[in-house]
């Protein structure tokens, strides 16, 4: 796919809401009405004033700090008392209203270079909060079902809680298992209650044995089970 192609494609997915456009038309006309009135009723007519005042504060966000708390709190010294910060407006609520003026209402703009600037930074912010997210937790599922000739057919489970539990429970399988071969007892390639042989002591013990690896992990498996009539299951669910 080409470059222009792309492009178009990007076009089309970011559909413009004709509503929401009026409704960021007026709200940007309603504010350059309110500058103009001198009306600072609000942070972000306060913010607007700022910005139409001093140019120098578009491009700046510490600029529109240090000017906004000149202009409405009275601040005239070169340093900043501690007591007074919980008291002054705090920078984040100032670039909120300054980037919902600029970014929404294409009012007070900065420079071009300034934009770009931000634009990347606002990039690289969305990508470290997509790292910082949790991860989805990983439940892993095994199950078998039994009872095939059976009026009832019983479908068992063991659930590993999450992915670090179901890796713990492997490890210690396959450490049960290199010991079980050492001592040269024979695997089956699946357990069959039906099929074991009470007599054979090394066999016995191999299932005791596997039962009691998972059951020492209790703490991070789960067992569930469901038996069906298959008697009262339709054509469609058999």
């Amino acid at each position: 796919m080409n470059h222009s192609n792309e492009k178009e494609i990007e076009i089309q997915e970011k559909v413009i809401d004709p509503v929401i456009e009026e409704r960021k038309r007026q709200e940007a006309q309603a504010l350059i009405t309110a500058v103009q009135s001198g009306l600072t009723n609000t942070l972000r007519q306060k913010v607007a004033k700022i910005l139409n005042k001093y140019p120098e504060a578009r491009k700046s966000d510490i600029t529109l700090q240090i000017k906004f708390w000149e202009e409405f709190h009275g601040h005239t010294s070169k340093k900043v008392d501690l007591k007074k910060m919980y008291e002054y407006e705090r920078l984040s609520s100032l670039v909120r209203a300054r980037a919902k003026i600029q970014n929404e209402y294409k009012l007070f703009l900065s420079d071009e270079r300034t934009r770009k600037i931000r634009r990347e930074r606002e990039e690289i912010e969305k990508e470290a909060a997509l790292l910082d997210k949790p991860t989805v937790p990983i439940m892993h599922l095994y199950a078998d079902e039994t009872g095939k000739d059976s009026e009832y057919i019983i479908i068992g489970s063991v659930w590993a809680l999450d992915d670090r539990h179901n890796g713990l429970l492997n490890h210690e399988l396959i450490e049960w298992t290199k010991k079980a071969k050492e001592e040269n007892i024979r695997f089956p390639d699946e357990f069959h209650f039906k099929n074991l042989n009470n007599k054979n002591r090394d066999e016995l013990r191999l299932y005791k044995d596997f039962f009691k690896v998972l059951l020492d992990n209790s703490a991070m498996v789960s067992f569930r089970a469901i038996a069906v009539n298959k008697s009262k299951l339709s054509n469609t669910y058999r």
